[in-house]
């Protein structure tokens, strides 16, 4: 029994050691800022990142497929190198089209480790017997990637107030080392024993044609495109909402990093909550949770109304991990990353349509009518759920 718990704690901090460095990215707090210093239009940037999306919706399913079948070692491993011959090019460039390269290296990344890395994560611990482990181990992992983000955010303005070079060129060093760590990774060759006999095609179609007739796992990407969508949207307009407030700028990267925590907490926490809740419908009360705190935060204009904003994203996050803890337990060992390369696919997709919506009610309202609007879709979702008995995780 010790000679297999020592190979897993191993795989465990390689693991946790790969989350970090992947968003330990000091270019993430300045990339945008860099574009413009280097003479792009706002309209350029704005292209630029809506490029960077597509290209991950478009990668997204076909790499999924691609890391049932292959070796998801070498996904995350070029997916690595894919990052950081982005910030490379990216060192060297002053052209719109060699940015625009860039994020479609970027995007590599993104759709080569989306699935890889939540599968080999769960067939590793399956394979040692431990998956009931999983929300405590994937929550920790993304503990330690979203105090990453926050940590190279607020330790990258700084730096980049000095040097935008040598932002980039640290950031190289930590996509590196992320690289390295994969070396160490190791393939569960048994979830891929008869997956080769399948083409792509069958593979993808087959895959759709799952998550339409397994109730389960259609029940819990419904809820991810309507509930965990949301909050990842409202995050790109979070300093509308701080200008909303009439916070200074100077304090605006202090709250991103406290959010981040808040994240980060809830991230770790969610494992505690699946043991301590037993309502069946306890995931619907999170998703109540989250949109009450949403609506809350847009009801009066005080700094304390920062604290409900934090709390929507402290419980869509227990609810993220233990979503994807459900999932999992679902899927099959050979249609794992492929389902849920699907799942994530269906997250940016609703991430397009929710971003749309809420510019438009910003543009006929204002900013509290998207904030309003979308908590309200959140809470309505989940009281409909639990009216008409849906009970997501008594299924997983």
């Amino acid at each position: 029994m010790q000679n297999k718990a020592n190979p897993l704690n191993q795989f465990l901090r390689t693991f946790y050691t790969y989350k970090f460095f992947t968003d330990f990215a000091f270019i993430y707090a300045v990339y945008v800022v860099l574009f413009k210093v280097r003479g792009l239009s706002i309209f350029q940037i704005s292209l630029l990142l809506a490029l960077w999306c597509g290209f991950v919706i478009l990668l997204e399913v076909p790499t999924g497929a691609l890391s049932d079948r292959w070796n998801r070692k070498w996904m995350l491993f070029l997916g690595m190198l894919a990052k950081v011959m982005a910030f490379t090019i990216w060192f060297f460039s002053h052209k719109f089209l060699f940015y625009a390269l860039g994020f479609l290296l970027w995007g590599i990344q993104e759709a080569f480790a989306s699935g890889t890395e939540e599968a080999l994560l769960y067939d590793t611990l399956n394979k040692y017997g431990k998956t009931e482990d999983y929300e405590k181990i994937a929550g920790k992992s993304q503990f330690y990637s979203k105090i990453a983000v926050g940590t190279s955010v607020l330790l990258g303005g700084i730096i980049a107030s000095y040097s935008l070079d040598l932002n980039i060129i640290l950031s190289i060093i930590s996509m590196l080392i992320a690289m390295i760590t994969t070396l160490f990774f190791h393939e569960i060759e048994d979830a891929k024993l008869h997956v080769k006999r399948t083409t792509y095609k069958e593979m993808i179609k087959n895959s759709f044609k799952k998550i339409y007739h397994n109730k389960g796992i259609f029940k819990l990407i419904i809820y991810s495109f309507i509930v965990l969508s949301v909050s990842g949207t409202i995050e790109e307009y979070q300093q509308l909402y701080f200008n909303w407030l009439k916070i200074s700028f100077s304090f605006y990267g202090v709250i991103i990093v406290i959010y981040m925590f808040f994240q980060a907490l809830g991230n770790r926490l969610a494992y505690k909550f699946k043991s301590y809740f037993k309502n069946k419908h306890f995931i619907h009360i999170l998703a109540i949770l989250s949109g009450v705190s949403l609506f809350l935060s847009i009801t009066y204009k005080s700094v304390l109304m920062l604290l409900f904003l934090g709390s929507t994203f402290f419980f869509s996050s227990i609810s993220e991990i233990l979503i994807q803890s459900s999932l999992q337990s679902l899927i099959k060992k050979s249609e794992r990353a492929t389902i849920l390369s699907i799942n994530s696919l269906m997250l940016n997709v609703s991430a397009i349509f929710l971003s749309i919506g809420f510019g438009l009610l910003a543009k006929w309202k204002d900013l509290r009518w998207g904030f309003g609007t979308f908590g309200v879709l959140m809470v309505g979702y989940a009281l409909i759920a639990m009216i008409k008995g849906i009970k997501i995780r008594d299924e997983a």
